[in-house]
């Protein structure tokens, strides 16, 4: 997860170098969204092994693949 969650912070430096003010205040409503949605499904992901130890693995797995499908979103604005 915090490899992919370094790269999606690092596309979004460069979001900011290349988009209008307007387009990185749309994106921004968007991605406060996106945060939300992606806490609520690592949560759920690890529900299931609630006291387990093997929560923590399947939460930072689903936030991985969550925060992976998300840097690739927003790479595309950047073509």
């Amino acid at each position: 997860y915090k490899v992919w969650d370094d790269e999606l912070n690092s596309v979004w430096k460069k979001l900011e170098k290349v988009l209008t003010e307007d387009e990185i205040a749309r994106l921004s409503v968007e991605q406060k969204q996106w945060i939300e949605d992606k806490e609520k499904a690592v949560e759920e992901a690890g529900a299931e092994y609630e006291g387990g130890s093997l929560r923590p693995c399947i939460e930072n797995d689903k936030a991985a693949e969550l925060t992976k499908k998300r840097v690739y979103e927003l790479a595309g604005y950047l073509k």
